[in-house]
């Protein structure tokens, strides 16, 4: 059970670049599976942080970077290599830039867009409301009626928990619902 926890120790002092206190050392000295396990976590770092180097390598980092890491890491990393056609990049840049400002150009404002969906809905209702006032009447009221005939029935039977509750001298009536 301790190996279980002296490992996840071993793990984040290979993440965190922390020495090994004296309490692991002792634990490393007398247990061959954890000090395996140590050595693992130190050959992954190792791979991880050469891995890291050649990929700075052939990023486009500035040459005093590069020079900066160990030459070892600079020979094994590939050379980036030009950029093709930057030329044909440039242009689909600039054709983007044109094709948004003529929208921009093109289209209405937000204000123009609002007001004319209002009006297409003014007009709607006028020729509703036209043709049978009454149906649009009861349409409208209709979600109304549905919520005040639930809110009542909601507030009757809450009524009748409440007096259920109390003491029936406390009362003096009894409530029924429905």
């Amino acid at each position: 059970m301790m190996c279980f926890f002296r490992r996840l120790q071993i793990g984040y002092l290979a993440d965190s670049g922390r020495e090994v206190g004296p309490g692991l050392k002792r634990h490393l000295a007398s247990c061959s599976a954890c000090r395996e396990w140590k050595r693992l976590q130190d050959m992954i770092g190792a791979q991880l942080r050469d891995g890291a180097g050649i990929a700075l390598a052939k990023s486009d980092l500035p040459d005093r970077i590069i020079a900066a890491l160990p030459r070892d890491v600079q020979a094994r990393a590939p050379s980036a290599g030009p950029v093709l056609f930057p030329g044909l990049a440039w242009a689909a840049g600039i054709a983007c830039l044109f094709a948004l400002l003529a929208l921009l150009i093109v289209s209405d404002g937000p204000e123009k867009q609002v007001a004319r969906e209002t009006d297409s809905v003014s007009r709607a209702l006028q020729v509703v409301t036209a043709a049978n006032p009454a149906a649009l009447t009861a349409r409208v009221e209709a979600p109304f009626r549905n919520e005040l005939a639930s809110l009542s029935s909601d507030l009757e039977r809450g009524v009748a928990f409440v007096s259920g509750c109390l003491p029936r001298a406390a009362i003096g009536f009894e409530v029924t619902s429905n």
